[in-house]
C-alpha cells in the first residue's frame, strides 16, 4: 500500500495603493504556515512578508512598511499582495 500525501493551502489576492505602511489582514479559519509577499503590476515581488510563518487560527494582521527588499521606498502605484496559508500536511497507507 502506498502513502497518500495531502497538502490543502488557501491562496488570497488583494490588490492596494502603495502607502507609507500597510497592516494586510488576514484570518485563519485553522492554524497553518503562512506566506506572504507584495507584487508591483507586472508581477514582480517587491517584498516578502513572511515565510511558513505558524500561526494559530483566528485574526492577524501584517504589516509592510511601504519599502522593497533592499529597504528603498517603493514608488506610488497599485501592488497587489499574496497570502498562502498551508493548513495541513498529512500522510495516510491504505
Amino acid at each position: 500500500m502506498k502513502p497518500t500525501l495531502t497538502l490543502l493551502a488557501t491562496l488570497l489576492l488583494t490588490t492596494l495603493v502603495a502607502l507609507r505602511a500597510a497592516d494586510i489582514p488576514i484570518t485563519l479559519d485553522k492554524p497553518g504556515n503562512v506566506s506572504a509577499a507584495i507584487y508591483d503590476v507586472q508581477g514582480r515581488m517587491v517584498r516578502e512578508l513572511a515565510r511558513a510563518q505558524p500561526m494559530p487560527g483566528g485574526k492577524h494582521s501584517l504589516a509592510w512598511d511601504g519599502l522593497d527588499m533592499d529597504g528603498k521606498a517603493v514608488p506610488a502605484g497599485k501592488y497587489e499582495w499574496r497570502t498562502l496559508q498551508t493548513r495541513a500536511c498529512a500522510a495516510s497507507i491504505s
